[in-house]
């Protein structure tokens, strides 16, 4: 019995470690296209679909929820919403691309995370035309650059 426990634990872990690796090999693409906006232009105002490469017909904006409620908005399911936020990509009723924005909390870490949506209401769907403000924070004393977007509101 106790085996079969080990056994199951060791594929849970390797499970998950998987996914952690998986993500990692990912270029976060969102993120690549604010921090080069930014470079380019310092904080600016820019349109989503003027960011991004690709096609989509609408993007949703999810944070700490759970996927019963992403699957009542959009009708579709997802599962990566883990005590998280991001923005999920649909084109033809298929999610064709997510990126999910790292948190740090406050008492495990004091250091912000490289990349995070200000201002923004969970379960908000945004058209490809949807302007957002995007921006840097100063750096840190380690160098680090901090890179962020908001909706724009005329």
């Amino acid at each position: 019995m106790k085996k079969q426990y080990l056994l199951l634990g060791l594929i849970i872990i390797f499970g998950i470690a998987s996914l952690f690796i998986i993500n990692r090999r990912e270029k976060p693409i969102l993120y690549q296209a604010v921090r080069t906006q930014v470079k380019e232009y310092g904080e600016s105002k820019i349109s989503l679909e003027e960011l991004l490469d690709f096609n989509f017909d609408y993007a949703l904006f999810f944070q700490k929820t759970n996927p019963k409620e992403i699957y009542e908005v959009i009708g579709i399911q997802f599962i990566n919403t883990d005590l998280t936020m991001g923005l999920i990509f649909v084109k033809d009723e298929e999610i064709i691309y997510y990126e999910l924005f790292p948190q740090r909390w406050q008492g495990i870490s004091p250091r912000p995370s490289r990349f995070t949506m200000q201002d923004a209401i969970s379960l908000t769907i945004f058209e490809p035309e949807a302007l957002f403000i995007v921006g840097e924070t100063m750096a840190d004393h380690l160098g680090g650059h901090r890179y962020w977007m908001r909706p724009y509101l005329n």
